[in-house]
């Protein structure tokens, strides 16, 4: 009887022990079905988390993508200044070869100087292929004075410009897919977000490319203009300068003549008002020193008799 007593007792000894056990692993098993339940619900947080990682990590498969053989990206500028026989017709036969060549005018200006010398620029843009004739045809439209070429290598920026448009736009489109699988409305607009700020990244390379493409097909050619100085002046140039010379004489008497008829204007009403009353004192003056002159004789005269 007793032996039964004790197994009866280690068997609930065992069975209390086993309890806890149990409940331990029940409550796991809850705790795993809750967050599988609530992972879908932060699922669309974690893609947007990495397509941030992805846009700014734009600039580092630039550097991979500049280390393959690609063609070199070289921005040509001129500047031609020439001696002309006359500025204004040379600038209208630079401005009909720059439209024949496919080109066009970028600015054009002339200008007359004191001297009588017309002065003029012109910078147009050409396709880069034809750079080499126009430039002799622009040679020989009078004497070259100076003539100068500027080259600029973009090739490291434009490749890795592209490899950065490249990146923003898988952004892009990784960012469109998950706003079609957004769910809350928190999510979306947090993709909405970053998706406006990708695409603004997209129209500032798109629109940097664009102005290094145009740079790249129409090169940029400055011309500035002068009229030829010959042996003997123009009669233009001879007279300028005679001309100037009469005209400064003709202002300074005018300024003479006009300071003295300011200086009469002011002087004469005093002169006016002055005169008579100077007369007056300086005759009563006269008449005083004659009666004090006769005083004097008679006195003399009395003294002697």
């Amino acid at each position: 009887m007793r032996t039964q007593l004790y197994r009866l007792l280690i068997l609930l000894s065992l069975i209390l022990l086993m309890l806890p056990g149990c409940q331990k692993k029940e409550s796991n098993q809850l705790l795993e079905k809750s967050r599988s339940k609530a992972m879908p619900a932060a699922a669309p947080a974690a893609p947007v988390a990495e397509a941030e990682a992805d846009a700014d990590a734009v600039a580092e498969p630039a550097g991979n993508a500049a280390d393959k053989p690609s063609q070199r990206k070289v921005i040509m500028t001129y500047d031609l200044t020439l001696e002309v026989k006359e500025t204004v017709a040379v600038i209208r036969q630079i401005s009909a070869l720059a439209e024949k060549s496919g080109g066009f005018i970028v600015s054009s200006q002339s200008r007359k100087e004191e001297d009588g010398v017309v002065r003029g620029e012109i910078a147009i843009r050409v396709p880069t292929g034809k750079v080499g004739g126009i430039l002799e045809q622009l040679r020989k439209t009078g004497k070259v004075a100076a003539e100068q070429a500027n080259a600029e290598d973009i090739t490291e920026g434009y490749v890795d410009l592209e490899a950065r448009m490249k990146n923003a736009r898988s952004s892009e489109k990784r960012l469109q897919d998950m706003m079609k699988q957004a769910g809350k409305l928190s999510d979306v607009l947090l993709v909405e977000k970053e998706l406006t700020r990708v695409r603004g990244e997209i129209e500032a390379f798109e629109a940097r490319k664009r102005t290094w493409d145009l740079q790249l097909e129409m090169t940029s050619i400055k011309i500035t203009l002068t009229d030829r100085a010959g042996a003997l002046p123009t009669f233009q140039r001879f007279w300028h300068p005679l001309h100037g010379s009469i005209g400064q004489a003709l202002e300074g008497f005018s300024g003479s003549l006009r300071a003295m008829i300011i200086f009469v204007g002011v002087v004469l009403p005093w002169v006016t008002i002055l005169l008579p009353i100077s007369i007056f004192i300086w005759k009563r003056i006269s008449r005083w020193r004659e009666a004090r002159r006769q005083r004097k004789v008679a006195k003399a005269a009395g003294q002697q008799i």
